[in-house]
């Protein structure tokens, strides 16, 4: 099932040959036929709420999330012109299409009373704090307060948010903390990863932020088009100077279908020859781009003492033992103490 799959899986599972289903890629007489594109879903309220009932949220952890914790997607496509990422180019298209505030609501209040226990919602939205649609984010915050729902939330954004008011009024309603892409700390890379958006910008929402109360969790890539020893190093620089709680580097990935796929294939940069070699022997995520100047080897070292150079700094060890305000924030840090201990023996 490609793309969009929710009405293609209900077809496949309805028993429908797959010659007459959009959106599938299937075997046929030994060969593989691609039928049409399925059109994208554009009223998403459409869509039931997700089967929550056939899993329990506490066989899941994430150690930058309060578990147990539920995921909840409130639009599909990102407007952005990222070229590495998959889901706008491969899944869910450029157009941001969304569910409306109340439907929005209602699935929260469903997944509160379907796990009465639950302490934390994920927005896993590409981006669900896009300024464009900042009326409709305030309108789901307000109606978070009005419907007085107590739930702490988490969601993906983009470091864009330029109006302290809109992230007072997030916080108010119970946003904890958000993951942003941030990427790199060189401008340039930003510029040939077609992030629109400046390392200014980005000190500046993260300095916002911090004002409102919000966690910031950093997500940097390296490997990107142009990245040199020099650009890393400037990297691991600005994510430590950033205001910001926790972080992940990983080497960039290069997803068929994307348009950074196709240049590093145009290239020949991609040094994975197989799918089984996207990952090491650990089943880690591993960089598999192997620039001329800059080798998978040099890139995997760099991700290693990008960690060690946030993460054990003693200012902020002392700052995250200082800052649990909650038995479940103490809980937290130790257990990703533990698991970023666990990381550091392994290599």
């Amino acid at each position: 099932a490609r793309r969009e799959y929710d009405w293609t899986l209900k077809d496949i599972a309805a028993g429908s040959s797959f010659s007459n289903i959009h959106g599938v890629s299937y075997f046929n007489s030994g060969k593989i036929a691609h039928n049409p594109d399925r059109q994208f879903i554009q009223n998403l309220d459409s869509l039931p709420f997700p089967a929550w009932h056939h899993i329990n949220p506490k066989d899941y952890y994430s150690p930058a999330k309060r578990s147990p914790f539920l995921t909840l997607i409130t639009g599909r496509g990102c407007e952005g012109r990222c070229i590495f990422c998959l889901f706008p180019q491969v899944m869910y298209g450029r157009e941001y299409r969304y569910r409306s505030p109340e439907n929005v609501l209602d699935e929260i209040e469903c997944d509160i009373r379907l796990f009465p226990g639950l302490k934390e919602i994920m927005f896993e939205d590409d981006t669900f704090t896009l300024v464009k649609y900042r009326d409709r984010l305030e309108k789901i915050c307000r109606g978070i307060l009005d419907r007085k729902i107590k739930i702490s939330w988490s969601c993906n954004s983009r470091a864009e948010i330029g109006d302290l008011s809109t992230l007072k009024l997030m916080k108010k309603a119970g946003c904890r903390m958000m993951c942003v892409g941030f990427e790199s700390g060189d401008d340039e890379i930003l510029k040939n990863l077609k992030k629109g958006i400046s390392t200014d910008k980005m000190k500046s929402f993260a300095a916002l932020c911090r004002k409102a109360g919000i966690s910031l969790h950093g997500c940097f890539v390296i490997g990107s088009p142009g990245e040199t020893s020099d650009s890393i190093n400037r990297t691991i620089r600005f994510a430590s100077r950033l205001p910001i709680d926790t972080v992940q580097f990983s080497g960039l990935c290069a997803y068929p279908g994307t348009e950074f796929y196709n240049w590093c294939k145009d290239n020949n940069y991609i040094a994975a020859k197989d799918w089984k070699d996207w990952v090491d022997e650990k089943k880690e995520q591993r960089a598999i781009i192997d620039y001329p100047q800059l080798s998978c080897s040099a890139m995997n070292k760099a991700i290693d003492r990008a960690l060690y150079s946030f993460y054990l700094r003693p200012g902020y060890v002392f700052f995250q033992i200082m800052r649990p305000k909650s038995f479940q924030d103490i809980k937290a840090r130790l257990k990703g103490l533990f698991q970023f201990g666990a990381y550091c023996l392994k290599k």
